[in-house]
């Protein structure tokens, strides 16, 4: 298969992915939204620093975390991020908003009563975000349509840098020749 058709094939089952999340959104409520909406940003975050690391899955998944896995070095989303920004994969203003719609994820997960995006400590959280000169927002916006922009901005800008690092990733260094296995009479 060439290269331009199976970047074809991908970008397509992105699409098919995104509208199901889309599709599943919709269903929520308002703790569900911004659980989801957290929950996908921590996936695109994983794929990004996985698809930068060296193509050796095993040891990618030990250091990442796996779905029903996350005792590892970088299996959280706090983790994730600070260690894609460190690696210079996603800008600062990124990182502050996925810093946010990480805390905001967090009001909504640990409120024993049902939070919702009208209330004074989500507003303030969600004003924090820097939104992108190309997504306009109008004055009657609200602050979910505020959070979603923001997430679709973010989401662009993740798959794009996925796209980018996969063409360029790292490989294993090469064992030297100098090692060999001690021999049978070896004393330790």
């Amino acid at each position: 298969m060439k290269k331009a058709d199976r970047l074809r094939k991908e970008n397509l089952e992105k699409i098919k992915d995104w509208d199901s999340f889309n599709e599943a959104l919709g269903e929520e409520s308002e703790r569900g939204i911004a659980l989801l909406m957290a929950a996908f940003m921590d996936y695109q975050l994983r794929e990004l620093i996985a698809n930068f690391l060296v193509n050796d899955a095993s040891e990618v998944d030990i250091l990442l975390g796996t779905e029903s896995n996350y005792d590892s070095p970088l299996g959280t989303f706090s983790s994730r991020i600070t260690a894609a920004y460190c690696l210079g994969l996603i800008t600062s203003v990124e990182r502050d908003n996925l810093r946010l719609i990480q805390k905001i994820r967090n009001k909504f997960a640990h409120s024993l009563q049902g939070l919702s995006f009208d209330e004074p400590e989500i507003v303030s959280l969600i004003r924090r975000l820097k939104v992108s000169k190309t997504f306009p927002l109008g004055s009657h916006d609200t602050p979910i349509d505020v959070l979603s922009t923001v997430m679709v901005d973010l989401t662009g800008d993740l798959e794009f840098e996925i796209e980018k690092v996969s063409q360029n990733r790292r490989t294993v260094r090469a064992d030297s020749n100098e090692f060999r296995e001690p021999e049978d009479s070896a004393v330790y």
